[in-house]
């Protein structure tokens, strides 16, 4: 069987690669989204935001903020920090001193007794960090965005057996999907050529193929994950109509390596081809496994027999 698979395989990857070569592709199609991401850090600053996205997430919250939508901060959580704006009120009196906050508010110079002049108030700001905590350290109630229906995809168990969560999560508007090191698939699109490229991120990680250096950016890592992916819609014969989206991938990371997508697909190769044979191997096993179990069953059972204890 493994033969098989593999002769299937590899005339996917040709036929594809030949398509990629000659921009024989589909016209990119939108890729659907789950509902826009509304939470609270959708109002921050870029650097805040920024900030967030350091700390692999994109919803944190502080202690009271969690409370009111029904979760609490896990005990074992670690804050960090923003940085919120504080505005305040100043006087610069004629005796020099410069009078601050409540202190602007009374009718003389606390310093001189010097009448303060109203009008000559300023307004100034400043920054005061405050302690938020990631949604991935919190725990109760489930969150809006928690509750998007995951679709049905194949290989899902594959995922699973791994030992990989996988969830339906808002759409950030920075990326479709995201795959979490030895834990999780994050899904922020319903299309099969999303799951597959996560599940490839996985399969790669699993053999160790991973580039260490931005992993999460890197070309080498990207252009596997996605041709992966690619390749199993191809093979499935459905949602081929997003395999212009996919060549448009592709050639954005490609470009990065000064190469066309065809030779930077043809460099990783033997990559690709590893990742692709993990994910179909291990499907395959699984299917071994329940078919066997099911012979078992049937034995141990057989159709009208008389059962005494």
């Amino acid at each position: 069987m493994d033969e098989i698979i593999n002769d299937k395989t590899k005339q996917c990857i040709a036929e594809l690669l030949e398509m990629f070569k000659t921009n024989n592709v589909p016209k990119a199609v939108a890729i659907a989204t789950n509902p826009r991401l509304n939470v609270p850090s959708n109002k921050w600053s870029l650097t805040n935001r920024i900030i967030q996205m350091i700390h692999n997430t994109s919803d944190s919250r502080g202690f009271k903020q969690w409370r009111t939508v029904g979760r609490h901060v896990l005990k074992s959580a670690k804050a960090f920090y923003i940085f919120a704006p504080k505005e305040y009120s100043q006087y610069r009196c004629i005796c020099e001193k410069t009078l601050y906050g409540n202190e602007t508010k009374e009718d003389k110079c606390y310093f001189c007794s010097t009448p303060i002049i109203k009008d000559d108030i300023t307004k100034s700001c400043s920054f005061i960090p405050v302690a938020v905590f990631r949604t991935e350290d919190t725990d109760g109630k489930p969150l809006d965005y928690e509750q998007i229906k995951l679709p049905e995809h194949r290989f899902m168990d594959v995922a699973k057996t791994w030992g990989l969560k996988i969830n339906s999560v808002a759409f950030a508007g920075r990326c479709y999907g995201y795959y979490r090191h030895n834990s999780e698939i994050a899904l922020a699109s319903p299309e099969d050529i999303v799951f597959y490229h996560e599940l490839a991120h996985a399969a790669h990680d699993r053999l160790n193929l991973v580039r260490k250096s931005n992993p999460k950016n890197n070309p080498a890592n990207e252009i596997v994950a996605e041709f992966v992916g690619a390749v199993l819609c191809y093979m499935d014969n459905k949602k081929t109509d997003k395999l212009g989206g996919a060549y448009e991938y592709l050639k954005a990371y490609a470009d990065k390596t000064n190469k066309t997508v065809d030779k930077a697909v043809m460099k990783l190769l033997s990559e690709i081809e590893a990742v692709l044979k993990h994910i179909l191997d291990e499907e395959e096993n699984m299917l071994s496994k329940t078919d066997l179990a099911g012979t078992f069953q049937n034995q141990s059972h057989p159709a009208n027999a008389d059962v005494s204890i």
